[in-house]
């Protein structure tokens, strides 16, 4: 089983297990909201992580890796390192209780290359 991958910030909805099936077995890229809340630090509210896990769970059953995009808060430049992603990887690692893999690149080659080797 191939271990999600989490990308910094389109279109399939997955609606029924019979709309994955032509996914089965690949790469499957899923636009997730992980724009969690946050107080003092921490996350405060765990329930939009969670309510994305049985649909990567799904992926996963089916031999997919899930390649998650999202993004915290609405970024004034094109990397602002207090809204990234990486500050919810434990929650993240927490909940779906699988290696995570970050992924900090943002342009599209770069992006490529690491999804290659991963």
């Amino acid at each position: 089983m191939k271990d999600p991958v989490l990308l910094p910030t389109s279109n399939v909805v997955i609606d029924s297990l019979s709309s994955l099936r032509p996914y089965f077995n690949k790469d499957v890229l899923l636009r997730v909201d992980l724009n969690v809340p946050f107080d003092k630090g921490e996350v405060s509210d765990t329930s939009r992580i969670k309510a994305i896990l049985p649909t990567i769970n799904l992926v996963l059953e089916k031999g997919g890796r899930p390649i998650l995009l999202s993004h915290l808060g609405r970024p004034k430049t094109s990397f602002d390192e207090s809204l990234s992603l990486r500050k919810i990887l434990p929650n993240l690692i927490e909940i779906f209780k699988s290696k995570i893999i970050f992924c900090n690149f943002l342009d599209q080659q770069s992006i490529k290359a690491f999804l290659k080797n991963s």
